[in-house]
């Protein structure tokens, strides 16, 4: 059998398999396939940026489109802010540095439209990046230098800003409350407040559906989680307990704390997020699309792929590699993303996939298109 036969009985053994969406005849050709990536037929997988990072660090965080229609991201390597242009027909422009010597390697990044600002978060900063380029530091005294950074940032249906300040260890109890909780600031970096507590390491959050969700990658014995805000001082269960109210430290007691709404497994560490509200791919919309990074160093590989959860039905299906695992989890590693790890994730207003990896590439999944 040849390998786009077998190709096309994988997919059509999974389910939710794709049908075949509408071609548009001026979409610019398919880019250098990625070959190694297992994906319905009907999908072109093409990367639209690469850079190699510096030894031992990030190359690329969190993207985001801003009103231009540019997929702009973070570079934490170089303390970058990036711009990448993408024409009417989604040709790829020459990329371009639009803010650079940061204080601090910046890692999440979102787009505010009525005031046509980035926000930025980092390690223990957040920052304004405006219009003409001028880089304001909002707030600059949240707990950093060791432990886990901030997560991506949000705006809030409040108009505030969201952001997530990791744990400083792996299993103890913070000294500063601001740590291992769901923060919340004003525009301008006033009024802080806690929201949220007991998230070790979130990389994202976002609103869907009318309710806060945010993605945790608990310690690697226990299951990743996404959860959802029930209300101000929501506790998500860290360090004490994890999964569903589920204590892992003697004389613990988990009736108080949030159980998650969908758990990922244990070590596969989610991180990007962005709901799906287009008709281009019916399969997918409605569902909220999550990357999972992958696993590190575990006996178990995990992870590296990107998941669609109806919230609704609390129910989790694999988007990409459409491919059914093996128990050895041998598929994985030749036709996932792995060894890279997935981290930002968005979509732009024709329903086509963005996703960037920490060493540096930006993935589209789209169409093929008419011929």
């Amino acid at each position: 059998m040849g390998l786009l036969a077998l190709i096309g009985v994988l997919c059509g053994g999974v389910s939710g398999a794709f049908a075949q969406p509408p071609r548009a005849d001026d979409d610019p050709p398919c880019g250098e396939p990625v070959r190694w990536l297992w994906r319905p037929q009907t999908m072109c997988a093409e990367v639209i940026f690469e850079v190699s990072p510096s030894p031992g660090q990030m190359a690329i965080g969190a993207i985001t489109f801003n009103d231009e229609g540019a997929l702009v991201f973070t570079r934490p390597d170089t303390r970058q802010i990036m711009r990448l242009p993408l024409d009417s027909r989604g040709v790829p422009g020459t990329p371009e540095v639009i803010a650079q010597g940061l204080p601090e390697a910046p890692l999440g990044i979102t787009f505010e439209p009525t005031a046509g600002v980035l926000y930025i978060s980092a390690d223990s900063l957040i920052m304004k990046l405006d219009p003409v380029g001028t880089v304001t530091v909002l707030v600059r005294d949240l707990p950093g230098g060791a432990g886990r950074w901030l997560s991506n940032i949000r705006v809030g249906p409040d108009g505030r800003l969201y952001v997530v300040k990791g744990s400083g260890c792996d299993s103890c109890a913070e000294d500063d409350p601001r740590r291992a909780a769901l923060l919340s600031f004003a525009p301008d970096g006033s009024d802080p407040q806690i929201v949220g507590q007991g998230l070790r390491d979130s990389f994202d959050l976002g609103w869907f559906e009318g309710a806060l969700y945010v993605v945790d990658h608990e310690r690697p014995e226990y299951p990743a989680e996404l959860n959802r805000l029930e209300g101000p001082g929501s506790d998500f269960g860290f360090p004490g307990c994890a999964g569903d109210k589920q204590p892992t430290l003697p004389g613990v007691t988990c009736d108080h704390t949030s159980a998650p709404v969908v758990p990922f497994p244990p070590d596969s560490h989610p991180t990007g997020m962005v709901y799906y509200d287009h008709d281009l791919y019916p399969q997918l919309k409605g569902k909220l699309l999550v990357a999972l990074g992958g696993s590190w160093n575990g006996l178990e590989v995990t992870g590296y792929e990107i998941s669609a959860v109806d919230l609704r039905q609390a129910k989790v299906e694999r988007f990409l590699p459409v491919i059914n695992r093996s128990s050895s989890d041998a598929s994985l590693i030749r036709a996932s993303f792995y060894p890279a790890h997935l981290l930002g994730l968005a979509v732009d207003g024709r329903g086509w996939i963005y996703a960037s990896t920490a060493e540096g590439r930006i993935y589209r999944f789209r169409p093929f298109p008419g011929r």
